[in-house]
Formats: structure tokens, C-alpha cells, sequence
């Protein structure tokens, strides 16, 4: 069963009937169709799904991603500001539980965006990923990052945000975001993101020695059927900092001396 949010939540102002929304092409089923019209379900659930099947990239523009990462599970959220309209779509989300790590993540994302024409990606990034995994080689998350997505064609720009924004601040600037009062409005893919979305209703809040914030004391635990770790708060933390890089360094700004197309960024 499962629980959303409730008074308490972090997102608490998430709601299905606002946020959320279809985009998808399902005229490629057609090549399942028997001669009598039927489709062939079971050859159509083996089919390897990409972004042809997304109806709400602007290929115009490039993909905007960022991650939380940790030895229990690996996010990367992808989405697109609309600055013009005041909207930032989630269009998808990937995870990877132990033992597969950020390469394996970033590699998800790689195959399923690769019919891209236009592999132009901004990635947005803290503190935490200036720091790589302890004991095993000096590179740091970020560069981890940008050379795996290199090396599968994509053009990575990475912008650094800086120090992690503190708990109460991000609660703020998404919770007026949510609630259309300043910034930019959030909407989700929701089948894309179905356990992204999952973890955020479940988002709870708490009060530590370290102040108000996310309840995240669950995040380290044992991944199990009745807790997952895919359900905690790390897919939402890799979401809060796509939001605030689309937010606070917009995509046209980070592009700046780039030459892209004349729509680019609007």
C-alpha cells in the first residue's frame, strides 16, 4: 500500500489533478498488430523502450539532468524548463540499486535518450559531487559523470550550484513553486516517474540538531520488499537540485556562448 503525503509532507503540495501529466506516442504498438488488428502484447513487452515513444521533449533545447548518489542507490532525473510559459517538466527519472553504481545509471540514461539528433545535456551539480567514491580512485562524482556521458555522444555542460542549498530554503522555493505563487511551476511525466513520485508523496519531515528538514533518517537502512530504498528520499533529492539549477541558473544563461538555435532557451 501506499501512503502519500500528508500535512507533514516535504512536498505536501504535490497533487496528481495539478502536476501531472501523459505524454506518450503509442503508435509504434502498431507493428504488433496481427492481420486481424489484434496486438501481440507479449512481443510489445519485450520491446526496449526509448524517447521515441515521449511526446513532451523539445528537441530544440537540450536535457537538463542531475543525481543523488549513495551506496544503496543511484537517481538521475532529467527535465526541460519552459521559462516562456514559467514550467519545469520531469520528463523522466532512472535509478539503480546496489551493486550497480553512477556508471550504470548514467548508461540508462544514455540508451534511452540516444535516438536524440541533439545530445546537448546541462548538468546541474553541488558540493557533494566534488568528492568521489572513498577507496577507489581520485575522480570525482561529477567528472565521473560527464565522462561516461561523454563517451556515449552527448555534449555535457556542468554547472556547478554550490553548497547545497539548507532544507528550510529548497522547502521554500519548491513549495511556492508547487503552489504557482513564484518560480517555476513543476509538472511530472507520470509514467515516466512513477517511483519518483512515489518517493516524494512519502517525503516526510522532521526536527534534528541540525534544524528543520527532510526526514531522511531512513536512508542508509536495509533495502528491503516492505522499505526500498528507491522509495526514500534520494530520488527527490537528485529532483530538489535539478529544480533549483532550472531555477537559479537558467538554461539560456549556462548557454550563454553557445550558439544553438534562435528558440533556444525561450
Amino acid at each position: 500500500m501506499i501512503i502519500k503525503n500528508t500535512a507533514g509532507g516535504f512536498y505536501a503540495a504535490l497533487a496528481d489533478t495539478l502536476h501531472f501529466y501523459t505524454a506518450y506516442d503509442n503508435s509504434f504498438l502498431n507493428q504488433f498488430r496481427s492481420d486481424y488488428g489484434d496486438i501481440d502484447w507479449k512481443r510489445a513487452a519485450e520491446q526496449t523502450y526509448d524517447c521515441t515513444q515521449d511526446t513532451d521533449i523539445n528537441i530544440d533545447r537540450p536535457l537538463c539532468i542531475a543525481f543523488d548518489t549513495n551506496i544503496n542507490v543511484n537517481w538521475l532525473v532529467v527535465g526541460q524548463p519552459n521559462y516562456a510559459q514559467n514550467l519545469m517538466k520531469t520528463l523522466n527519472s532512472f535509478f539503480v540499486k546496489s551493486p550497480r553504481m553512477l556508471t550504470e545509471v548514467c548508461n540508462n540514461f544514455a540508451d534511452y535518450y540516444d535516438p536524440l539528433p541533439d545530445k546537448n545535456v546541462i548538468f546541474y551539480y553541488d558540493h557533494t559531487f566534488l568528492q568521489g567514491k572513498s577507496g577507489t580512485n581520485s575522480e570525482a562524482f561529477y567528472e565521473t559523470i560527464v565522462r561516461v556521458l561523454s563517451s556515449r555522444g552527448f555534449y555535457v555542460t556542468a554547472k556547478y550550484i554550490g553548497q547545497a542549498m539548507k532544507h528550510h530554503e529548497k522547502h521554500k522555493l519548491i513549495d511556492d513553486g508547487l503552489k504557482g505563487f513564484k518560480g517555476l511551476f513543476p509538472s511530472f511525466n507520470q509514467p515516466n516517474n512513477e517511483i519518483l513520485i512515489q518517493g516524494m508523496e512519502q517525503t516526510m519531515t522532521s526536527v534534528t540538531s541540525r534544524g528543520w528538514g527532510k526526514n531522511k533518517s531512513g536512508e542508509k537502512l536495509e533495502d528491503t520488499p516492505l522499505d526500498p530504498v528507491e522509495l526514500r528520499t534520494d530520488g527527490g533529492d537528485a529532483w530538489d537540485t535539478l529544480y533549483i539549477g532550472c531555477n537559479n541558473f537558467r538554461v539560456d544563461d549556462v548557454y550563454s556562448s553557445i550558439h544553438l538555435s534562435s528558440n533556444f532557451g525561450k
